[in-house]
């Protein structure tokens, strides 16, 4: 069983792409996400946590589609994301 399946994960920024076509599956436990800077984790974690709306691809956490308003609600219900910048 998968926590997170992500296919053909694609987002752009202007002329910038942060991710190209990105596939992923993470099974349970704990995973690390480490890259250099502007390497797209940000990015995926926010496409993760129902932030940021990828351009194209698709995503599924927890069992759940965030492209469906009713699973995506769901699943922000079952999801922690505080950003190293929070603004508040």
């Amino acid at each position: 069983m998968t926590t997170v399946s992500v296919r053909a994960l694609c987002k752009k920024y202007g002329r910038s792409l942060a991710l190209d076509h990105l596939d992923l599956d993470l099974a349970p436990g704990v995973t690390g996400l480490l890259g250099p800077h502007g390497a797209g984790k940000s990015t995926l974690l926010r496409c993760l946590a129902t932030t940021l709306a990828p351009d194209t691809g698709t995503v599924r956490a927890l069992g759940l589609d965030p492209a469906d308003s009713r699973q995506r609600t769901a699943l922000r219900r079952r999801l922690g994301y505080l950003p190293q910048n929070p603004g508040f």
